[in-house]
């Protein structure tokens, strides 16, 4: 009786020539491709995660930017209504 892990089955190769391919190098095979996929899934969540983070950073400084220009041109604005008052004949 032979051990499933000797035992060879013929597989046809690019040529049409058999080869012998253990099952234990068919399962090696098949695991090493789940372990790959497995690691494609983590680098997609992980590309996922940062470009999300960068999302994020690139809002935190649009608002950044738009509240550093709301608050010069109030203040600009502030500016401009104090010296309207000199300027201006009273009613």
């Amino acid at each position: 009786m032979t051990s499933p892990l000797r035992s060879r089955s013929p597989r046809a190769n690019s040529r049409g020539l058999f080869s012998f391919v253990t099952w234990r190098d068919r399962y090696i095979a098949a695991v090493q491709r789940r372990e790959f996929d497995l690691q494609t899934a983590r680098n997609d969540a992980l590309m996922y995660v940062a470009l999300a983070y960068f999302d994020v950073q690139q809002a935190r400084g649009t608002l950044a930017g738009t509240r550093d220009v709301m608050a010069k041109g109030e203040a600009m604005a502030n500016k401009i209504a104090g010296l309207a008052k000199g300027l201006t004949p009273s009613s």
